[in-house]
Formats: C-alpha cells, structure tokens, sequence
C-alpha cells in the first residue's frame, strides 16, 4: 500500500515539472503582446479623434500586428530552446 502512495506521489511530481516548464511565462513575448494591445487601443481612439481616420487605424493595425508576430516568434524560439536544453 505505501509503495502505491509513493508512486502515485512520484508521478504527481513528475507530472507538475512537467507542467511547470511548459508553463514557463516568457517577459519579452509578454511586454510584447501587452504593447500590441496598446497600439491597437491608442490607435482606436487617436483614429477616432483625427480627421484621417482610416490612416491612422490602419498604421496602428499593422504596427499591433507586428509586435503580435514578434511576440509569437520570441514565444516559439523560447518553446524550442526549453526543449533542447539548457
């Protein structure tokens, strides 16, 4: 019975070290989406308060949406190197 109780406890550990690095909060693709976000608000409302509107809410969709593919990239690259090793 107590040989259960480690195993199921040895696995439980495993299980959350696992789950614990795939977890992991990467702070650049972070401070990147937050700063997507944002552009995409100021841009919103600075497109609704300037006269060429379109203009300004396109800009800011495409600077958003780079900081978003960025953000992606950084994301992936942190995937991978986690899976190689350190």
């Amino acid at each position: 019975m107590e040989t259960e109780d480690n195993n199921v406890t040895e696995e439980k550990e495993e299980k959350e070290e696992k789950e614990g690095k795939e977890g992991k909060d990467n702070a650049v693709g972070n401070l990147l989406t937050v700063a997507a976000v944002i552009v995409f608000i100021i841009g919103f409302i600075l497109g609704l308060m300037s006269e060429p509107v379109f203009l300004i809410w396109a800009v800011a969709f495409l600077i958003g949406i780079i900081f978003l593919a960025l953000a992606e990239i950084v994301n992936l690259l942190q995937d991978i190197y986690d899976k190689i090793g350190k």
